[in-house]
């Protein structure tokens, strides 16, 4: 908090009394300190962030992810802020084979923001297969003859491919 007052000054070098004093609180411009990223995971077709604020800790309000395309791309925040009680993120909105850079940026409670982390690198693994239920394949005969197939729709990034073989084709 500042105070200030104002006293005038003539050409004859003579002072006024000084005004009435004026109480100015500036805002808080001090942005918290860069969180850290401490594990990250590209397994089951999903990236998975851990991490940690910065010290002081308390100075963290909520997080924001931050996905580029390489190193050098800054990116675009991703999903909603996440809380600072939490201290990790899935971004389920990636595809299996492809490398994503993700940062982290703390926010603190006047809503500055903190320089964003280094990034890190997560290749995106395919989900396990052997997690789905087996297709199943069934002969109706009626109202005409066919064969009905059910299977587990496929996870996002993944696609089903359904063969017939008739002789030797």
């Amino acid at each position: 908090q500042l105070s200030y007052r104002v006293v005038a000054i003539g050409v004859d070098n003579q002072e006024s009394h000084p005004s009435e004093p004026v109480e100015v609180t500036l805002s808080d411009r001090q942005p918290p300190s860069v969180p850290h990223i401490l594990d990250v995971s590209g397994v089951a077709g999903k990236v998975t962030l851990t991490f940690a604020p910065g010290l002081p800790v308390e100075d963290t309000e909520q997080f924001l992810v931050v996905r580029g395309g390489s190193q050098d791309d800054p990116g675009l925040v991703i999903g909603d802020p996440v809380p600072a009680s939490k201290s990790t993120y899935e971004d389920t909105h990636v595809l299996p084979g492809n490398s994503y850079w993700h940062r982290i940026v703390a926010v603190d409670a006047a809503g500055n923001r903190s320089d964003p982390t280094r990034a890190v690198v997560v290749q995106v693994a395919h989900p396990d297969l052997s997690q789905l239920p087996a297709p199943t394949a069934e002969f109706v005969a009626k109202p005409f003859p066919h064969v009905r197939i059910a299977f587990t729709q496929p996870q996002s990034g993944m696609t089903a491919i359904v063969q017939r073989r008739t002789g030797s084709d």
